[in-house]
């Protein structure tokens, strides 16, 4: 198979305005919310995907907030729609999405053609639409994420630096960590090749976030962000009155402040 890698969590919510506040009351920056497009054909003569999205941006990576625009049943993200205020995309970047699906497909996964997606640019110093090589398995093979692979068509309007700047120090997303209890499905098994996708067992979760029994039945999904400052990250959050926890792994943060997953915010 081909490298994979991290490329971003998204999270759904039933409200952008109020998750975008909770993102920065933990000091990170957001972006304005944008619709999201489905290309069809070669030109951009695009339908709407129903969804609107903001962004926490890092260097190579980010965090998606994203809100469905009515109840379709048909919609992508309409399987997972009951995880509400909580992460359900778990974004794979490869070289080549293409050269990825064939082989799934070939042997009978659930996996959906690869298509482009857009969404408009309205930030730093290029705007334009970006567009978005992808493909998702289907939830039959992948009920605990919408696991997607995709490629930036055009990294260089999505990765701007004028919106990498946090108040927090945040530098990038470097791993998210699934607690498994039984055994995953496809979809998940296939996401654990890309770096920095850990699955882990209940007791190998618990043991990484520093979880006691009473706390342990929170959420079951943890993501790791470097900052570059420990000292004045926890200044900010402190700042804002959000509660975090001093840990071998840096600072913790409940998944009721971090959109239902637990934060770990570490060194760089």
């Amino acid at each position: 198979m081909l490298a994979l890698r991290l490329d971003h969590i998204g999270f759904l919510t039933d409200s952008l305005q109020r998750s975008a506040a909770a993102w920065r009351r933990l000091g990170f920056s957001v972006t304005s919310p944008r619709p999201l497009w489905q290309a069809e054909g070669p030109q951009p003569a695009a339908r709407s995907l129903g969804q609107t999205s903001a962004h926490v941006m890092f260097s190579s990576t980010y965090l998606e907030i994203t809100a469905l625009e009515g109840a379709d049943p048909q919609h992508h993200l309409a399987p997972w729609r009951g995880a509400v205020e909580a992460p359900v995309i778990l974004a794979l970047s490869a070289a080549d999405p293409v050269a990825v699906f064939e082989p799934l497909h070939t042997v009978g996964h659930a996996v959906s053609s690869p298509s482009v997606a857009l969404r408009r640019i309205e930030y730093g110093a290029q705007r334009g639409e970006a567009r978005f090589e992808w493909f998702m398995w289907q939830h039959r093979e992948s009920p605990e994420w919408l696991v997607c692979v995709m490629r930036h068509l055009t990294p260089e309007l999505v990765f701007q630096r004028a919106v990498q700047e946090h108040a927090n120090g945040a530098v990038e997303l470097t791993g998210v960590y699934q607690a498994v209890g039984g055994t995953p499905s496809a979809g998940l098994r296939f996401a654990a090749a890309a770096r920095g996708v850990n699955l882990l067992g209940d007791g190998e979760f618990d043991a990484l976030l520093e979880l006691d029994q009473g706390t342990a039945a929170a959420g079951r999904v943890a993501l790791r962000v470097t900052v570059r400052d420990l000292a004045a990250a926890r200044a900010c959050l402190h700042a804002a009155g959000v509660a975090c926890l001093q840990t071998t792994q840096g600072l913790r943060v409940a998944p009721a402040d971090a959109g239902g997953a637990w934060l770990l915010m570490s060194a760089a």
